[in-house]
């Protein structure tokens, strides 16, 4: 009877727009977390059954979740995903804090960058933008601070717009975008224990000196980030760049109206992981084909075709 259950979880895909399948997914993944927590700590964590908990929950509620609404699918699918993603974000943090022996790999990334440019690569990026704007570089930094507050925004709002182009009928097609997105971050923290890096803000002393010309605003939001940090080996691939990469693909491949505004951000995204000394090179270079698999791999994580935007009306 069980077994049964799972496998028509599994297959239903399009009925729960893939809520059964990301909820199994999820508890497959966070069962290896928590196996791997004990290895790391030899403790017993709770941390990393929570999720497992949580997805169950909704996976047993699938049947009745599943004639809801398709709006009320989505936010409920969404919902799910989120709370899971910012759960096991947290507990790869609390990994580190507990064992507090995972050896960090910035030197190789810091020398990489010091070949590259000669100098770190936010030191570039400021000797750089300075040339290139004068007085104004205020204005370019805040701008590179805005977007990278954009973060979990991509997702969001692209879950959002993606939902609102499909027609009534295909509503369920937005389940492997939701798809991605749990693949994208479950896989992207599994990087994180095997390549941990604390990034150059924390790494190299003299990016700890590296004053950076914001304005008053711009400040605020960059001190705002640095002291809600509960991670300190979530370099590498750097996930900004990464979750803006996938989304913004996302957008182009559908021909969403809004995809040059996603593209203006997740410019801003890439340059503000260099310039504002939270990421290296190889951290931004490694999202690049990270995310673009992720968006394929998707197709064989819930194998939904796209519904490309055909219409030229300035409207959904």
């Amino acid at each position: 009877m069980f077994e049964w259950k799972i496998q028509k979880g599994w297959d239903e895909y399009r009925r729960d727009f893939g809520l059964g399948r990301i909820a199994l997914a999820t508890s497959v993944f966070n069962t290896f977390l928590f196996a791997l927590s004990y290895l790391m700590t030899s403790q017993v964590l709770l941390e990393p059954i929570y999720p497992v908990l949580f997805s169950l929950v909704f996976f047993f509620l699938r049947d009745k979740i599943s004639r809801f609404r398709p709006t009320t699918i989505f936010i409920i699918n969404s919902f799910a995903v989120s709370i899971t993603i910012v759960l096991n974000y947290i507990l790869i943090g609390v990994l580190d804090q507990i064992t507090g022996t995972i050896q960090r790999m910035d030197l190789g990334f810091a020398q990489f960058d010091l070949q590259l440019y000669s100098m770190p690569v936010a030191s570039f990026m400021k000797v750089i933008s300075f040339e290139i704007f004068g007085t104004y570089q205020w204005l370019y930094y805040d701008y590179l601070q805005i977007s990278y507050m954009t973060y979990y925004l991509f997702p969001f709002f692209g879950g959002i717009f993606y939902f609102r182009q499909l027609s009534s009928r295909n509503k369920s097609k937005i389940g492997r975008l939701i798809g991605s997105v749990a693949l994208f971050f479950n896989i992207n923290y599994i990087l994180y224990l095997l390549v941990p890096i604390t990034g150059p803000q924390y790494y190299i002393a003299e990016m700890k000196e590296l004053a950076l010309p914001f304005s008053q605003i711009g400040h605020y939001f960059n001190r705002l980030v640095f002291h809600t940090h509960p991670n300190f080996i979530d370099c590498f691939p750097s996930g900004h760049a990464g979750i803006a990469i996938l989304i913004t693909m996302w957008m182009f491949k559908i021909k969403n109206h809004y995809r040059y505004i996603f593209l203006f951000f997740c410019v801003g995204m890439i340059q503000a992981t260099l310039g504002l000394k939270y990421h290296y090179t190889l951290d931004v270079l490694f999202a690049i084909p990270f995310s673009v698999s992720i968006y394929y791999l998707s197709y064989k994580f819930i194998p939904i075709e796209l519904d490309v935007r055909s219409s030229r009306k300035w409207r959904f």
